[in-house]
């Protein structure tokens, strides 16, 4: 359904960023985010997103910054 399939090779900030944060995404959080193992920070903040938060987020060991701010999560 148009979800990307996230691999995590090299982001060229550091610490390693991705900010998804405005974008009016819908659905669920993608369980592929789990894959970004190395990822310090992912903002996912003022979208739409609804559900549960996906139990792949727990493997991203590097994670220091989560925000899931203004979605519709449970």
């Amino acid at each position: 359904q148009g979800r990307p399939h996230l691999v995590y090779d090299n982001i060229c900030t550091f610490p390693p960023t991705i900010d998804l944060s405005h974008n009016k995404f819908t659905g669920p959080i993608w369980p592929s985010f789990g894959n970004l193992k190395n990822l310090h920070v992912l903002n996912l903040e003022e979208n739409n997103l609804s559900g549960s938060i996906p139990d792949s987020i727990s493997g991203m060991t590097s994670l220091e910054v989560l925000d899931l701010s203004c979605n519709n999560l449970r």
